[in-house]
């Protein structure tokens, strides 16, 4: 087979605009992304007006899931069955977590599972792992309809009214 890049260029006009457009798809590493710098117009710094053009494939941005290795898959989804256990532990809670420091450390844990399921969402977003984002957008959501329920309640919002404190 011949090499594509020593094929002279097609005098014909279609074959011309066939070798064009298959130059603009995916993967072909010959198209070009639009950068725009600091001293660019768009950029922090304003300033020149040049642009400059970066090959597809030296975009940092660009991740093929095929390259992410099996230990971080590994990692997120394990990272994800602890925050489900977490939802357990928390509909499980065995103190009282009415007022007080208890409330505190209540609304702590949330705290901590909701930027964990958060970092997961980022994770799996990054991984391009479809399942495992759901999962960790329900999971965030949950934490942050637990803390609702429990701060709204003491901030006047919801019907009933709930202290911060205890009155001992």
């Amino acid at each position: 087979m011949a090499d594509k890049k020593n094929r002279p260029e097609r005098t014909d006009s279609t074959g011309a605009e066939v070798d064009r457009l298959l130059r603009k798809l995916p993967g072909s590493g010959q198209e070009k992304v639009q950068v725009i710098g600091p001293n660019q117009p768009g950029g922090a710094g304003g300033g020149s007006n040049k642009k400059k053009d970066v090959p597809q494939s030296e975009k940092k941005d660009s991740v093929d899931p095929a390259t992410i290795p099996t230990e971080h898959r590994v990692l997120l989804w394990g990272l994800l069955l602890l925050c489900l256990v977490g939802v357990g532990l928390f509909e499980l809670w065995p103190w009282d977590n009415q007022c007080g420091w208890r409330l505190y450390g209540f609304l702590a844990a949330l705290s901590v599972f909701v930027v964990i399921t958060g970092w997961c969402i980022l994770a799996a977003f990054k991984q391009r792992g479809p399942i495992s984002h759901t999962v960790a957008i329900i999971l965030a959501f949950y934490g942050i309809v637990m803390i609702a329920h429990e701060v709204l309640p003491r901030t006047g919002y919801a019907k009933y009214g709930a202290t911060w404190q205890c009155n001992e």
